[in-house]
């Protein structure tokens, strides 16, 4: 080339800021064009773009070089005519050769960790172990300086990459110890920071890039990998096995310095098929000799329900329901084994259950079905309830049995019982309701009340209250559900105005379920609370202490659990009087003289005993109308402050003193871990958060079956961890520990 043309390069390239090495290799490209035209006696001037199609058909055909480097040899001639000849160059006569788009190799981590483990040379180690381990260029790597490395936060600097830029690249662990073996084998004798971390013969130059090809070349026949083992397969491994990992294509893109993302994208295509458990068609239609018994794997939950306990006992329960004539029934113990399915697994209904007991081995297994037996519909169970089921206490006893076999194994923890009560939505429309007058419920304990309330007023030195003559009973306003009649309008805090049903429900320490009761979702928890406990005081006679949230926390409660002789565990309840007035605490009750002090030390006196057991302690006005606290005590016309006590008050501050003893707290807490626990799986696991069923009998049915799969899933699990084995053990070693009631 002339040397005005080459000035001319040299001149364009060092405004552009461009590598010395894009200068040379453009030369050499266009050395050789001017070298063909002048074999073809044609001046480089004077070449038209014929010229230049018959040298690139010289490329292709006479030299057979691949599209790749003949697009090489057509930039830098397109390059050469238009900033040096300043000439146009016609991109649809002088076209880019289509390239054939070829996929890197990338050999997999243990056959790279051979590769660079392997190499006895610990120099060449090292750099292999850079150009794998940090995802280097060779051209990058042979120009490390021993200060790029930084072992403290483990990044190797890459100075004057590809485009000319820097950039920062992870340093294995992996590549830091051999770098520190090879640094203080070759550098023994002193270094300069600066100094190349691989410089060649001549140590003020660094090794080259040819050095390293022919290395791995040497090293690629010695362990007799294939000819497309490059020094650039180290990086594409580095990047596709990143990939691999779930490292992000982003950051892949900044380690190995491309400019596009699109460069860094053709990673997606070498990624391990197998990781990504892509199968192929043929599979799915491949056939095998199986047992049902082996496509259900061995830790599944229906192994370890099947194996808690045998359902067999169901077959005495119902013996009486069937008749010994007609067509053949399904197998009762079938459609409990669907409910129990439907209800642990949390399936949304019983249709949805049979869809995917069809197509679900596991649950195929369970009930004893094979893979092409037709299944029940899904509205056998539904017609066995209304014609065989319903009202014969099927579901209480099949809830007792588990209790029961939940005894038998000692998980039963009965010292302290948990209750508490939840709502659940029933299946009605909130807007579908009429109006209704109905009898306010009396209290449970009325007549010992009204004893209780006599014996008091006697004391007092009032006469007895009057038998009320019998009058028409009290009613009062309710909305009445016209799609569930049974289910209650419910409200409360922030709760949205819903139909629904209530559950007061009763678990041992452990979170076993051990009784409940099922009400209209309009009954409080404490007018449900009596007859669960007396069930419970029968059941369980070791019951010693009863833990309750503060819905519960009333005199007729706590002196109901203080009479049986246990111990009642209640929060602390806040008093509810109106902001800017006095607490009722800050009257001082003095049990001698039978009256309160307010906070002026003034004397609140006895007058009376009302019908609702609540005795009335009253102010002097003379001594209120001065009282420089009268706005924080009443806003009474005539200035007489009220304050009421119940005749039955004294358990409620018993069940103070105990919430301080020690102890208390402790149990009270567990609460969280238990009652709190059963409702919170109940609803988000087992679908309880919405009745599937109306009236009070359907749902009653419905819940005593999740309250029955919840207690057999804790115990199923329970005894495959072989937990029952260990009690049984320490029941055998040390008899004297089970003498006394848990």
């Amino acid at each position: 080339m002339d040397t005005i043309y080459s000035q001319e390069l040299e001149l364009y390239f060092e405004l552009k800021g461009s590598p010395e090495s894009t200068k040379k290799h453009y030369e050499c490209l266009i050395t050789v064009f001017a070298k063909h035209l002048s074999d073809h006696g044609v001046t480089i001037e004077e070449s038209t773009e014929r010229d230049i199609q018959g040298f690139i058909l010289h490329l292709k055909n006479d030299l057979k070089l691949q599209p790749g480097t003949i697009n090489n040899y057509i930039s830098a001639i397109k390059f050469f005519n238009i900033h040096v000849l300043e000439r146009p160059c016609n991109p649809y006569k002088v076209p880019r050769m289509r390239n054939r788009k070829t996929m890197p190799t990338v050999y997999s981590r243990e056959d790279v960790k051979v590769f660079i483990d392997n190499t006895k040379n610990l120099k060449h180690k090292a750099f292999l172990s850079l150009l794998y381990g940090s995802g280097l260029r060779t051209s990058e790597v042979t120009k490390l300086r021993i200060s790029d490395i930084n072992s403290k936060s483990m990044q190797v600097r890459v100075s004057e990459a590809k485009h000319g830029t820097d950039r920062y690249t992870i340093l294995s662990g992996h590549s830091l110890l051999i770098l520190r073996e090879y640094f203080l084998t070759y550098f023994k004798n002193g270094y300069e920071r600066n100094g190349w971390l691989f410089p060649g013969a001549d140590r003020t130059k660094h090794i080259t890039k040819k050095t390293v090809a022919l290395i791995i070349q040497n090293r690629r026949d010695e362990m007799q990998f294939d000819k497309t083992f490059t020094p650039r397969t180290l990086r594409h491994c580095f990047a596709t096995h990143l990939l691999e990992d779930g490292v992000e294509l982003a950051y892949i893109q900044q380690l190995l310095g491309h400019r596009l993302i699109e460069t860094t994208t053709i990673y997606t295509h070498l990624t391990s098929k197998a990781r990504m458990g892509i199968k192929s068609p043929i599979d799915k239609a491949q056939i095998e000799m199986l047992s049902l018994d082996q496509l259900v794997p061995e830790n599944h939950l229906v192994r370890k329900l099947e194996k808690a306990i045998k359902l067999d006992f169901i077959y005495g329960l119902v013996r009486d329901l069937y008749s010994p004539i007609g067509p053949e029934s399904i197998d009762p113990v079938v459609l409990i084994k669907i409910n129990i399915i439907q209800y642990i697994f949390g399936i949304r209904s019983m249709r949805q259950t049979l869809k995917e007991i069809e197509v679900n081995n596991a649950y195929r297994w369970y009930l004893g079905y094979g893979l092409n037996e037709k299944l029940p519909h899904f509205s056998t169970f539904s017609k066995n309830y209304t014609r065989r089921f319903e009202g014969k206490g099927l579901f209480e006893e099949i809830f007792k049995r588990v209790l029961m076999e939940i005894m038998g194994h000692g998980f039963l923890d009965e010292e302290t019982l948990y209750i508490d009560g939840t709502h659940i939505k029933a299946s009605a429309n909130n807007h579908r309701y009429q109006r209704k007058l109905a009898e306010k419920a009396a209290r449970y304990y009325e007549t010992e009340l009204q004893n209780e309330i006599n014996a008091d007023r006697e004391a007092h030195g009032k006469k007895p209250m009057k038998e009320q003559k019998e009058a028409e009973p009290e009613l009062k306003e309710t909305k009445e559900s016209t799609t569930d009649p049974d289910s209650g309008y419910f409200h409360k805090g922030e709760h949205k105005k819903v139909f629904a049903y209530g559950a007061n429900v009763a678990c041992d320490g452990h979170g076993y379920i051990v009784d409940s009761e099922i009400t209209a979702g309009n009954q409080h928890d404490s007018t449900v609370f009596p007859k669960l406990y007396e069930r419970l005081s029968k059941e369980y006679p070791a019951m010693r202490n009863v833990a309750v949230d503060a819905g519960y926390k009333t005199p007729a409660i706590a002196r109901q659990i203080i009479e049986s002789g246990r111990t009642p565990v209640m929060p602390y309840k806040r008093p509810m009087t109106k902001e800017g007035f006095f607490r009722k605490y800050e009257y001082a009750y003095d049990e001698y003289y039978d009256c309160y002090i307010c906070p002026n030390n003034a004397v609140l006196e006895y007058t009376t005993t009302n019908r609702e057991g609540y005795r009335e302690y009253k102010s002097n006005p003379a001594i209120c109308a001065s009282c420089p606290h009268l706005s924080q005590c009443t806003h009474s016309k005539n200035h007489v402050k009220l304050v009421t006590r119940h005749v039955w008050e004294s358990y409620i501050e018993q069940a103070e003193d105990i919430r301080h003893t020690v102890g208390t707290k402790e149990i009270y807490d567990k609460r969280k871990e238990t009652i709190e626990r059963v409702f919170a799986d109940a609803k988000e696991l087992h679908g309880m958060r919405y009745a599937k069923h109306r009236g009070l009998g359907r749902v009653t049915m419905e819940l005593t079956l999740i309250f029955t799969c919840m207690n057999l899933k804790k115990l199923a699990n329970r005894l495959w961890d072989g937990s029952s084995f260990i009690l049984f053990l320490w029941r055998f070693s040390y008899p004297q520990a089970f003498s006394f009631n848990f």
